[in-house]
């Protein structure tokens, strides 16, 4: 492993919760196109900001602090990132479509830019993995103390049930993914932060040189959301924000590709707000 992949894999963590500049972002985009370990471990981060978000249990009382104070560095003192989880692939554009802008990042002609980034993303990934780590802990002791308290076991994963709460929320927005014969592909879920949940249970298995890759029509560009693997259920992505109007779902090589110049074949569906419905 080269000493930039090994610089890529420490931001990985910071990356999965939106914690990064725009130059980071950029090099995470196009090294999780090529790395499905990497894929992997930012996919596992997200899927643990969704249970901490949505777990909706309250933990016994004193048990925050008791954890805080078992670890190096104290829950209150680490800074929080942001909220929005960051998108897989961002700024890909299809065949006919204008490329997704990305803004500059300038240039100081005295600092040594490279070895500054480096610094910053150890000292940022060391801030955001030890407020990870602390409330992944406390998360994790607290579901073992209810469940022992109470002698009962949650009814749903997290992931199922962060999309059920989106479904209920009459912001968020829908769609159905079907091929031109009207074949269902998956369901879709965005919650009113751009939170994205894509259900494929209906996707048929792909062989291990193929994967899934998740696509979105956004005014004239068409984005890569994520690639999806050979068999997935529950999907994280996220739209950033944005207004998608259409979804759509191809089969592509393993790792994904950059751009789509043909869809044939595809799932795709428009999106409508569930309080249209």
């Amino acid at each position: 492993m080269s000493a930039e992949e090994l610089e890529l894999d420490e931001l990985l963590g910071a990356y999965a919760l939106d914690a990064v500049s725009e130059e980071e972002r950029r090099a995470v985009d196009q090294y999780l196109l090529i790395s499905p370990k990497a894929r992997q471990e930012v996919a596992e981060h997200r899927e643990v900001a969704t249970m901490l978000a949505w777990s909706g249990m309250s933990a016994p009382e004193g048990l925050w602090d008791r954890i805080a104070a078992s670890l190096d560095t104290s829950i209150d003192e680490a800074p929080r990132p942001s909220g929005r989880l960051a998108s897989v692939l961002d700024g890909s554009s299809g065949a006919g479509a204008a490329g997704a802008a990305v803004g500059g990042v300038s240039a100081d002609p005295v600092v040594d830019l490279a070895a500054r980034r480096r610094t910053s993303a150890r000292h940022r990934w060391r801030s955001a993995g030890s407020w990870v780590a602390a409330s992944a802990a406390a998360a994790v002791v607290a579901v073992i103390a209810v469940t022992a308290l109470t002698g009962t076991e949650t009814e749903q994963p997290p992931l199922a049930a962060a999309v059920e709460q989106a479904r209920s929320d009459r912001d968020s927005q829908v769609a159905t993914l079907m091929r031109a014969d009207g074949t269902v592909g998956a369901e879709v879920v965005i919650d009113q932060d751009g939170h994205g949940y894509l259900l494929g249970a209906s996707l048929p298995s792909l062989p291990s040189d193929q994967t899934y890759q998740l696509w979105g029509v956004i005014g004239e560009q068409v984005i890569s959301l994520g690639v999806l693997g050979t068999n997935p259920e529950i999907e994280l992505f996220s739209s950033g924000g944005e207004a998608v109007s259409t979804l759509v779902v191809t089969i592509e090589p393993a790792g994904g590709v950059v751009s789509n110049g043909n869809p044939d074949g595809a799932f795709a569906g428009d999106v409508g707000m569930i309080g249209s419905v």
